[in-house]
């Protein structure tokens, strides 16, 4: 005999429980958190009337069960679609520390997160969509279910809940880009999927005039929703757009086709759930459970990531992986610069003994037999020139080496920049050079704010802000690097 399971859906200012057995609804029920007013007086703290909400809901669906699937409403979470070029998943997951938390106005470490990918070969890219939601939010809606004694087994939101009843259906199984609308008389919710990945959620307020839902209003906002999303994700069409509502309203529908939507497919509760009464909610409730049951979804695992923490003095460091990569990096510079340092002594050395013993002999070496004296006066001349010249560079090298091993560190190189080429000049014995290189984030505004803030931290660096007092962009330029747009730029420093 199948087990049953619950499904549990909080939302903005309501609730819905399922009770499900394999894919058939048993039981159901739904409530607003203003069924609570009228014990208000009592229940003063908002969480204390939300688990007498909650409560309530599970006890009228007779689900005593105490492992429950949890559907969470979209308005919290955080919905990201991302560019990546084509890396393993443990890359992926290091970048992605660096990518989100230049769009969250939080720490990484305050944030739960999953994500969905697919590789495109031909554009050698990964296409990826990120959902995040902050850990306080998670923990308020643990706590409370914990005081029920409460156990949840999965937890996600919304809208891969409600999607996985709409792909259900065999008309929809195989579409990419489409939209999904769902809505009741308190609260809405727009999903857009390009190449069938969640690229685009938005929460809409429900406009009303004269307690009555003001439809214009409503699809206005829809259509500006739409409008957004094809001039951000330059799709001109949609295959399908899915509505699904508690009461399907004439004059909406009829709007919403008259707006040029594609396409547009209307659904009650009660076509996705074949259960009488059922709710938006409650299809929510049913579409987490079936997480066991459509397993090729995309079942989100909200979890804590590996995030950059602060080291000593509030300096950033970067995690193990990229850490190691840069460490390793930097040691292999290091150790190229012992070995040119210690080949360039033995050659000043061998310079000088080798001028000594011509001195001391004063004999004229084998090949010079036919040189006047002033020509071997300044042959000699020459290689004391050369030698004085080994010496510089010698001390140059020591003077360098400070910058040279700074520059490529994780305090001072940011994410996505790489090096091309590096140039050093000396002029009175003072020192300039160029730094020539590309910075790839997949959009010129992060590229150029990600030059700046490489310029900074140049500026920042003790040692290097210690040797080169200027240091300025000299240029910037998009640029096609093979299959992706970069920045190219040029640093130029001096003393």
């Amino acid at each position: 005999m199948k087990l049953k399971r619950v499904g549990l859906y909080l939302g903005t200012n309501s609730v819905g429980v399922v009770v499900v057995q394999g894919k058939d609804i048993l039981s159901s029920a739904t409530y607003k958190l203003s069924s609570m007013e009228n014990v208000k007086g009592c229940l003063v703290n908002e969480d204390i009337r939300w688990e007498a909400l909650i409560n309530k809901t599970l006890r009228d669906a007779g689900a005593e069960e105490a492992n429950v699937y949890v559907s969470l409403s979209d308005r919290d979470f955080i919905f990201r679609p991302l560019d990546m070029p084509m890396m393993s998943k443990k890359d992926i997951e290091t970048s992605l520390n660096y990518e989100i938390e230049k769009y969250i106005p939080f720490k990484m470490a305050e944030l739960e997160w999953d994500y969905e990918c697919v590789n495109v070969a031909k554009e050698k890219k990964v296409k990826l969509s990120f959902v995040g939601i902050k850990a306080n939010n998670i923990r308020r809606v643990k706590d409370i279910l914990a005081s029920l004694k409460v156990n949840i087994v999965a937890l996600e939101p919304a809208c891969f809940s409600l999607l996985r009843v709409v792909k259900a259906s065999k008309a929809f199984s195989k579409i990419k880009n489409f939209a999904v609308l769902d809505f009741t008389d308190t609260e809405s919710y727009l999903s857009f999927f390009k190449n069938g990945l969640l690229v685009f959620n938005r929460y809409i307020i429900i406009p009303t005039v004269d307690n009555a839902v003001d439809y214009n209003k409503f699809i206005e906002s829809i259509n500006l929703s739409f409008q957004y999303f094809k001039r951000e994700f330059k799709i001109s069409k949609l295959e399908k757009f899915v509505v699904i509502t508690d009461s399907l309203n004439q004059g909406l529908i009829t709007s919403l086709k008259g707006s040029g939507q594609v396409g547009v497919e209307t659904f009650s509760p009660l076509d996705l759930t074949n259960f009488n009464n059922s709710t938006v909610e409650n299809v929510k409730g049913l579409g987490v459970v079936l997480r066991n049951v459509y397993t090729k979804s995309f079942n989100p695992v909200l979890r804590t990531p590996v995030v950059i923490t602060e080291g000593i003095n509030g300096i950033k460091e970067a995690p193990p992986l990229k850490t190691g990569v840069l460490v390793g990096l930097v040691c292999l510079g290091v150790l190229f610069l012992l070995i040119l340092i210690i080949f360039q002594e033995n050659k000043i050395l061998a310079k000088q003994k080798e001028f000594i013993q011509k001195k001391a002999s004063n004999n004229i070496h084998i090949g010079l037999e036919d040189l006047k004296q002033k020509e071997i006066e300044a042959l000699v001349k020459s290689k004391g020139e050369e030698i004085k010249s080994l010496k510089k560079n010698f001390k140059s090298l020591f003077r360098l080496s400070g910058f040279l091993e700074k520059i490529g560190t994780t305090k001072v190189l940011p994410s996505g920049l790489g090096f091309i080429s590096l140039k050093l000049s000396e002029l009175n014995n003072k020192y300039s050079g160029k730094i020539r290189g590309y910075i790839f984030r997949d959009n010129d505004y992060e590229e150029k704010r990600g030059i700046d803030e490489f310029v900074e931290n140049l500026r920042n660096e003790e040692a290097i802000k210690s040797k080169f007092s200027n240091i300025e962009v000299e240029s910037s330029t998009r640029v096609e690097n093979k299959t992706f747009m970069v920045t190219e730029f040029v640093i130029r420093f001096q003393e």
